[in-house]
């Protein structure tokens, strides 16, 4: 049995990063367990997880990608 490599968001485009957000919202709405679906995507649970959890906030819809780093003039 082979595990599939696990993406790395922190170096993908932001159109990938909200190319996942898309798919993960679709098995999220699906009604898909958060486990399966980071099996599925090739994603860590964790973040699967998160973005569950801003799905159900956002009542199902998605969600703008934060910014991240430090806030600019800091």
């Amino acid at each position: 049995m082979t595990r599939n490599k696990i993406i790395n968001l922190k170096i993908a485009t932001a159109k990938a990063r909200k190319h996942y957000r898309e798919l993960a919202l679709e098995a999220f709405n699906a009604g898909k367990s958060i486990y399966q679906t980071a099996k599925e995507l090739s994603l860590t649970v964790q973040t699967v997880s998160n973005w569950f959890r801003r799905f159900s906030k956002n009542k199902g819809t998605l969600f703008l990608e934060a910014k991240r780093g430090p806030a600019k003039g800091k």
